[in-house]
């Protein structure tokens, strides 16, 4: 017998192909498969130097079937276009994939742009990242495995820190903050999965948290429901959220999982540009 979650799932795949050619599943120019997003993120005590500071997220890139090289080249060359200060990758550039000379392209040069900045996802780790992803950190891409990454700008820091893969229970917390300063200041955190904002929050060390991991849901109903999502993906799915006090931010991702579909989802890259302020405060530009 078919369980609920089955039956959601099949019913749901085969709305989705009959309705591929109309929400436009089937594009695959540079821009028409996903959404650009853009928020003003204010941030108590930012330091002056970072005023307009731009972050460029990317995150569950999948390469695999459905991300293959022309997509992955169209992504890299609107990348290109872009003008920001730091690009961070919080998960998932793989998805069963064997041959990496891609992703390795798609890396190459990056750091040119900006600071490139990645933490690992699970399917990362199941496609033996450690080993895998080696290419692309000798072209200048900074893996933060519970480790942080200090960015100076006139005399001032920003600090960025990333935590590994919690969906392996590769992440640790408190050894990824015992390399922050001892100032009490905030940093901008990395983590794949979501869901574990709350623990992050309560520390009280971070303004604001981006992650991926759930691709929002990817196969949606037309409120918004979705019926499958990932473990650490069920709580924050996607958009933004206030956690204690903490911003949290859930990108919908640029890949997708099997079955290749999106519906009533479409695929996000997300521009943040911070901004100083009394008050913490979140919002589109």
């Amino acid at each position: 017998m078919m369980s609920r979650r089955q039956f959601l799932r099949s019913t749901l795949t085969t709305a989705a192909v009959c309705l591929a050619t109309v929400s436009g599943c089937g594009k695959d120019d540079a821009t028409s498969w996903f959404e650009y997003t853009k928020w003003r993120v204010m941030v108590k005590n930012l330091s002056a130097a970072f005023d307009g500071f731009r972050i460029l997220q990317l995150s569950d890139i999948h390469y695999s079937e459905w991300m293959d090289h022309k997509r992955l080249m169209n992504l890299r060359a609107f990348i290109n276009e872009q003008q920001v200060d730091l690009i961070v990758v919080t998960g998932d550039s793989s998805y069963h994939t064997e041959d990496f000379t891609d992703l390795v392209t798609f890396y190459e040069g990056m750091p040119q742009i900006a600071p490139v900045l990645m933490v690992f996802g699970n399917h990362d780790i199941w496609d033996g990242a450690e080993e895998t992803f080696q290419p692309i950190f000798d072209r200048g891409v900074r893996l933060l495995c519970n480790d942080i990454y200090n960015i100076t700008r006139n005399g001032q820091n920003l600090i960025v820190a990333g935590l590994d893969c919690a969906y392996e229970q590769r992440d640790d917390l408190l050894k990824a903050m015992s390399k922050m300063p001892d100032d009490g200041s905030q940093a901008l955190l990395l983590v794949h999965e979501p869901d574990v904002a709350p623990a992050c929050a309560q520390t009280g060390r971070f303004f604001l948290q981006l992650s991926g991991h759930s691709h929002g849901g990817q196969i949606c109903l037309p409120n918004g429901y979705a019926p499958v999502l990932p473990y650490l993906g069920q709580h924050y799915p996607r958009g933004y959220y206030d956690i204690h006090g903490m911003m949290l931010y859930t990108c919908r991702g640029l890949g997708r999982g099997k079955p290749y579909i999106r519906l009533n989802c479409p695929a996000e890259m997300a521009l943040f540009t911070l901004s100083s302020g009394n008050k913490a405060e979140f919002k589109p530009m």
